[in-house]
């Protein structure tokens, strides 16, 4: 099992992988030289390994501390979020993986999906960071005016309408109703 330390120091080598490998990839769309353009991509693609073996480490790890605090317990809703944001995480990469290697016909998704692979990534350890500072209800609040301002939801009232929306939902829906303890 890992230490928080540990486990945010990972989580930010994580991000920091993701982010490499989105500025690898637009310059390897912005180079006019094929020969620095196929180093880019093969850096790319190391570095894209590297991130699925990390990323399968820290779900290892996030499996040991989860059956360490025991399963048949509540878990706390942060947990919950936290490894949903995680699963789903896995899916894309599975999708990314396939396309580039084999289906070739579909290569114009690569960059959007290296791009939703990094902002999840971004905000899978921002959220699990920003949880024991900030509280549940202030980061949940945060989270869905960023991830509703991603998505192209305009202004700034309805992203936080939204928020407001979710968050109490998530409040009464978990604390209230299944008596779930929010942090």
């Amino acid at each position: 099992m890992i230490s928080s330390t540990v486990g945010l120091l990972a989580g930010i080598v994580f991000v920091a992988m993701a982010c490499c490998n989105v500025v690898l990839m637009f310059e390897a769309q912005r180079t006019q030289n094929v020969g620095m353009r196929n180093r880019f991509v093969s850096l790319h693609r190391v570095g894209g390994y590297a991130f699925i073996i990390l990323f399968c480490l820290m779900a290892s790890a996030m499996s040991e501390r989860l059956v360490g605090e025991g399963l048949s317990n509540k878990l706390p809703t942060h947990i919950i979020i936290h490894v949903v944001l995680a699963l789903s995480l896995a899916p894309i990469l599975l999708l990314k993986v396939a396309i580039a290697r084999r289906y070739k016909q579909a290569h114009f998704m690569l960059m959007p999906l290296g791009l939703a692979i990094f902002i999840m990534s971004a905000v899978l350890v921002l959220y699990a960071a920003a949880l024991p500072v900030l509280g549940f209800l202030l980061t949940s609040f945060a989270l869905v005016i960023v991830a509703a301002r991603l998505m192209g939801l305009d202004g700034w009232w309805r992203p936080a309408a939204l928020a407001l929306g979710v968050t109490a939902a998530s409040r009464l829906l978990f604390g209230t109703w299944l008596g779930v303890p929010l942090p």
